[in-house]
């Protein structure tokens, strides 16, 4: 049900460019760098700011190299929230966003290098998929519970 006076235009939508293209992230290709901009991107969007926010924050930290989780890692939190929070828009939400990147970014290198050292590595969105869900420790539901089987401490439901 749509709000009361608020029309549609499934034209316009159609012809509306994706945040993907708006940010130079290739969804089209596997290729894991690509995939891992987009869930640094949907970490962004998904606090409570605008979208314009999220976007210059996102290039924030195109510009600054960070669109890889070691190099997120490595910069630590006082750099994500001065200069990279900051110049991107944010105020009110500086310090819990990268403080929520980086606890990400920490579960997604940990489960890799466990998957590469055992020998069972899983795909690159199965990995993003899998690190907040262990770092919040929540059950993961999933039809295709062969694919987070490996990952320890990740509790898999059905």
């Amino acid at each position: 049900m749509k709000p009361c006076g608020m029309q549609i235009d499934i034209n316009r939508l159609k012809k509306s460019q994706l945040y993907s293209e708006e940010l130079d992230i290739n969804l089209w290709e596997d290729d894991d760098r690509e995939i891992f901009k987009w869930f640094l991107a949907s970490l962004l969007f998904g606090a409570r700011i605008s979208e314009i926010i999220a976007k210059k924050t996102y290039k924030t930290f195109e510009r600054y190299h960070l669109l890889e989780p070691k190099t997120i890692l490595e910069s630590g939190w006082d750099f994500l929230v001065s200069p990279i929070m900051r110049e991107g828009g944010y105020v009110r939400y500086d310090g819990k966003t990268s403080t929520k990147v980086l606890e990400f970014e920490r579960h997604h290198c940990n489960i890799r290098a466990e998957l590469e050292a055992a020998g069972t590595p899983i795909g690159a969105a199965d990995m993003m998929i899998a690190a907040p869900a262990r770092s919040r420790k929540m059950m993961l539901m999933t039809n295709n519970e062969r694919h987070f089987n490996c990952v320890k401490g990740l509790e898999i439901g059905s």
